[in-house]
């Protein structure tokens, strides 16, 4: 049986990402939590310091097995293929309250250095496992742009191959002229998995709660994913077999 619902991977296609609750388990939050906990105390950031905070891991199986161990994977191959690459690396995204931030725009990952195929390093899949309370407003949330993975391929079909990565790295840390959709934070409980599309826009929110944010990204590939963003940025479901079928 399928974890996620045919109504699932609609709203997926639609908004471009999905929280998908009651596919990991509390023990696997607690032991990734344990985890996080340890990295905070062995290399914590400045005294007095708020914001956001990144900690990168390749070792730490208990936040790797939040995913691979899981039905969440299930879910990731489910939108994607059953070739989805094994993530590699865990980033924990940290926010210190207090931090009364509102994002500018949203932006794509990626596009600090273009690959030698001419492309972003990009990715097909974001899947971040969240590990405390974002089920109100301003307690670390994402922020995300619905929407906006077919916004920039509509214009990448509409002007021509290249002109979508083009405005993006022309935009620099601007949001992209061409992305108009309004942005809304995602409420999310311990436990719960976030799906987004590697092209839907999304930036780092403010934290006024009394809580740090702690969240883990694993991003996602599918095989051959960076030697054609040409055919990923002119269509949305060219890696996301499930959602295309879906769709249909």
């Amino acid at each position: 049986m399928s974890p996620l619902t045919q109504d699932q991977v609609h709203r997926f296609a639609d908004d471009g990402f999905l929280v998908a609750p009651g596919l990991i388990d509390a023990d696997r939050v607690e032991a990734a939590l344990a985890v996080v906990d340890g990295l905070i105390a062995s290399s914590p950031p400045p005294a007095g310091h708020t914001g956001h905070h990144f900690h990168w891991d390749q070792e730490a199986m208990a936040l790797l097995a939040t995913l691979t161990e899981t039905s969440a994977w299930d879910a990731a191959c489910q939108l994607t293929g059953a070739d989805l690459l094994a993530p590699q690396q865990v980033q924990v995204a940290l926010t210190y309250p207090p931090y009364p931030h509102l994002p500018g725009g949203g932006h794509l990952d990626g596009f600090h250095a273009l690959t030698e195929h001419g492309g972003p390093f990009s990715f097909t899949l974001l899947a971040g496992v969240i590990l405390s309370d974002q089920s109100r407003d301003n307690m670390g949330n994402l922020f995300v742009w619905p929407g906006s993975h077919r916004e920039i391929t509509a214009y990448e079909r509409t002007h021509g191959t290249g002109t979508a990565v083009e405005a993006v790295i022309a935009s620099g840390t601007a949001q992209p002229a061409m992305i108009r959709s309004n942005p809304v934070q995602v409420h999310a409980c311990p436990g719960n998995v976030v799906f987004a599309h590697y092209l839907l826009a999304h930036n780092i929110g403010g934290n006024t709660s009394d809580i740090i944010r702690k969240t883990i990204y694993m991003r996602l590939s599918r095989p051959g994913n960076r030697e054609h963003w040409r055919e990923i940025f002119a269509d949305p479901w060219y890696e996301y077999d499930g959602v295309r079928t879906a769709a249909a």
